[in-house]
């Protein structure tokens, strides 16, 4: 039987990448509507059900994405020629969108919908605060909400809480540059960075560890509040970073791909018993 690693079938041009990408936010927006519809703590999605609360799909799908992005931030950094082209290939790619998508939430739609709401005030809670602390990636404070715009909603006034993960994620676009020059690119050194991150992530979710302590909202995503998610979200963006400098080796079988659920499932079983 033919062997199939992930560099025999991966082609950067022609791949399902964005389906998955596609398959990942509808597991967001699926997760996230029923806080929506019932608050953080009322009804949960039918999976986190079925797996004991082990894991969510919202998890699942947050994870997915920093796989992807390392897997793609790595061949983003190795085919430009410059660390500034690189930087303003990111921005391109990010900035403008997500500024207009907030721009649009807060000027356009959020005036339509509330008479109440603030909008051109730097006030705690108006439009203009939300999009400047929002679109800095909550550099400069954290701002969720706009008062007045969703009030009777069970999240009150919450606009889009899913982008929180997006900080951690710019973080890891500045950093990886920073550790492919400290280790020359050499793949091999490259595995040790995901093996520290593993150990650390791994660390903070059996002891509570963490290698520093950041007054909370003051370190931006090193905060002592922000860590635990920073910590396991650098750990699967660096296993994807990995996975493409070791593509040659990563084996695709249908077979195994299909054996991860039953075991998922195995595994409920046996704490059940």
């Amino acid at each position: 039987m033919e062997i199939r690693t992930l560099n025999d079938i991966y082609d950067r041009k022609s791949n399902s990448f964005d389906d998955i990408r596609f398959m990942l936010a509808t597991l967001v927006l699926f997760v996230h509507s029923y806080a929506l519809l019932y608050g953080e703590s009322g009804a949960k999605d039918f999976f986190i059900t079925l797996v004991n609360y082990q894991l969510g799909l919202g998890s699942i799908a947050v994870y997915g994405f920093f796989v992807l992005s390392g897997f793609f931030m790595i061949q983003s950094l190795e085919s430009n020629s410059s660390l500034s082209r690189y930087a303003k290939n990111r921005f391109l790619r990010i900035i403008p969108a997500f500024w207009l998508s907030l721009g649009i939430s807060a000027f356009i739609l959020v005036p339509i919908i509330s008479e109440s709401a603030k909008i051109f005030s730097l006030a705690d809670g108006s439009s203009l605060e939300f999009f400047i602390k929002a679109g800095s990636f909550h550099i400069f404070g954290y701002s969720w909400t706009i008062t007045g715009a969703f009030p009777n909603n069970p999240m009150i006034d919450g606009i889009n809480g899913s982008m929180w993960t997006l900080k951690h994620e710019i973080a890891l676009y500045f950093i990886l540059p920073f550790i492919v020059w400290l280790t020359h690119g050499k793949k091999y050194i490259l595995l040790f960075s995901f093996v520290l991150f593993f150990i650390l992530a791994l660390g903070n979710i059996l002891s509570s560890f963490i290698i520093f302590s950041i007054p909370c909202c003051r370190g931006w995503v090193f905060a002592s509040n922000e860590y635990s998610s920073f910590i396991i979200f650098s750990s699967y963006f660096f296993a994807g970073v990995v996975l493409y400098k070791f593509k040659e080796y990563i084996i695709m079988s249908n077979r195994l791909i299909l054996f991860l659920p039953k075991l998922l499932v195995a595994k409920k079983g046996l704490k059940i018993a």
